[in-house]
Order: C-alpha cells, then structure tokens, then sequence
C-alpha cells in the first residue's frame, strides 16, 4: 500500500546520501524502526520494512542527537519523505552528512 500526502514536490536543496539507523515515534505510542538513506536541512528520505507509515507528524531520533519534530509528506513501496519543522541548522546538517556516508553499493 502507498500513502501520497497532498504535498507538492520542491527540490530546492541538494539531497546528500547517508546510512543512518533512525527510530520514528507517533504521539500515539507508535513506533517503527528505519534508516535514514538521503538528508536535506528541510527534510529525509527513509527506508523501512512493514507496513506503511500513516501521514503526519512524529519524533525522529537518530544518532547522538536530541529528536526532530518531523512529517511525513508521503509514503511508497518501503520509503518515506519526511519535512522537518523546523529545518535542521546548516552545522548540524554538514555533520550528520560528513559523519554517516552512504555505503557505497548505496550510492
């Protein structure tokens, strides 16, 4: 099943490639396991095995890092866009990017 979120498509920003183990959390209780596979400072692309994730907002935690308020704008055959609100600062960006390179059978 694929969930498309009434949200129109805007590349403004280079997508960087990375690998990172994330955990997404509904207000509800819900939780799911993924991985992060692409990061903007707007938003990330996320893998994910099991049913597809509803649309709306939830916490994103990866790493070292405290949770992102996040949506997710649309779901399809195992991937999720998700919007974060508010954008990540450009520092934080540049590190999660330097310090989780996309393998390089991802790339």
């Amino acid at each position: 099943m694929s969930v498309t979120c009434p949200i129109a498509e805007d590349r403004r920003e280079k997508r960087w490639l990375v690998s990172m183990p994330c955990k997404l959390r509904w207000t509800n209780g819900l939780r799911m396991e993924s991985e992060v596979i692409d990061i903007t400072s707007a938003g990330c692309r996320v893998r994910y095995t099991g049913p597809s994730p509803r649309c709306g907002y939830l916490l994103l935690s990866f790493g070292n890092y405290n949770s992102f308020d996040a949506e997710i704008v649309w779901a399809k055959d195992g991937e999720a866009g998700m919007a974060f609100r508010p954008a990540l600062h450009p520092a934080v960006l540049d590190h999660i990017v330097r310090t989780n390179p996309a393998a390089e059978a991802d790339a």
